[in-house]
């Protein structure tokens, strides 16, 4: 039921954002560097300002994503491309990565001031001078070689900062893409992120807050949370349980966004499921709110590349995890709550 989950979001209702200075070092191995202090990030940009610009680009605007990581947002982004639409600086090696993660976002924004920003049960307070400062960095990064039209970046967790995106991007739209969760915390063997020293040992306190963040419910946790992640830790022996927790509170930190009135009003939500089963239907109205043409390149790639094979496999999932003591139709039974909220028969 979803009532449990709207308790627990009347419970922070109350709550507002407020500004806050943060201290320590903004520095990242993919983000080195603040260069404008000060600096108010315009609405529209032009040549003398953003010199590797070819054009003047609305910054105020882009198309953004609320998803949980493995919810989709691979293909959609490649269509999303396939449409004219910029996702990044393809001349930088260290934009993109082969998902087509926009690193700078990932890493110079969302991991660099979530942790510094966000308090758990309450969710992100906005300190406008750092924000400010660090997404003109990511911008000048990500938009290198930007050309014209729509851009966007893709990232997920977005939905943990999402009062700080709507912030500095007054006007942009948001796709918000789910999954049946049972069958999203199969996909890479259960592993997502947690063994990725970049993600899981550097950016151990973001891990965190995307797992437990804004329920703050760290003590339910039926095992012993490490203090500092280890090789073989039990956060590792339990993977797809903190797997089911994390797709989990991303469901639950929109519905807490939207219960406090702090989520957007531009925002589309797509079910990956329907997506794969009739993406052309989807993608029309999709990309009438985007205010995109889908043209029929655009149709061609999606058929080619949306697919069903993935849909219900959590059914047989013995045949896609190995190395796994967990209990997993406990696994999923935890999931309940926010599959039915979500709309998933359970």
């Amino acid at each position: 039921m979803a009532r449990r989950i709207h308790s627990l979001v009347k419970r922070y209702a109350g709550s507002t954002s407020v500004s806050r200075k943060i201290a320590g070092s903004l520095s990242h191995p993919w983000f080195n560097g603040i260069q404008a202090d000060g600096i108010v990030i315009p609405n529209i940009s032009t040549e003398r300002s953003f010199d590797p610009f070819i054009g003047p680009v609305d910054l105020s605007a882009p198309i953004l994503f609320l998803a949980r990581g493995h919810s989709g947002t691979t293909p959609l982004t490649r269509i999303l491309a396939q449409a004219g639409v910029h996702i990044g600086n393809t001349q930088d090696k260290n934009a993109l990565n082969p998902t087509l993660d926009a690193l700078y976002w990932v890493y110079g924004f969302q991991r660099t001031l979530v942790p510094k920003l966000f308090r758990p049960g309450e969710g992100c307070l906005i300190d406008e001078r750092a924000v400010t400062k660090v997404a003109l960095e990511c911008l000048r990064r990500h938009l290198g070689s930007y050309g014209n039209g729509r851009w966007l970046f893709k990232t997920c967790a977005g939905m943990f900062c999402h009062p700080l995106y709507r912030y500095v991007f007054p006007r942009a739209k948001y796709i918000y893409l789910i999954r049946d969760g049972r069958d999203l915390i199969l996909s890479g063997g259960g592993f997502f992120h947690l063994t990725r020293p970049l993600s899981r040992f550097q950016h151990w306190d973001y891990f965190k807050i995307i797992t437990f963040g804004i329920s703050d419910d760290l003590h339910t946790c039926p095992f012993r949370f490490p203090e500092k992640p280890r090789k073989n830790d039990e956060v590792m022996r339990n993977r797809f349980w903190i797997q089911a927790k994390s797709w989990r509170e991303h469901a639950r930190m929109v519905e807490y966004l939207r219960e406090t009135g702090q989520l957007s009003p531009d925002v589309y939500t797509v079910r990956y499921e329907e997506l794969c089963r009739n993406p052309i239907p989807v993608l029309e109205q999709l990309f009438r709110f985007l205010e995109l043409d889908l043209t029929t390149e655009v149709k061609e790639l999606a058929t080619q590349i949306l697919h069903t094979k993935s849909i219900g496999r959590w059914k047989q999932y013995e045949r896609y995890i190995d190395d796994c003591d967990e209990d997993m139709e406990e696994v999923f039974a935890s999931m309940k709550p926010e599959l039915e909220l979500l709309g998933y028969r359970v």
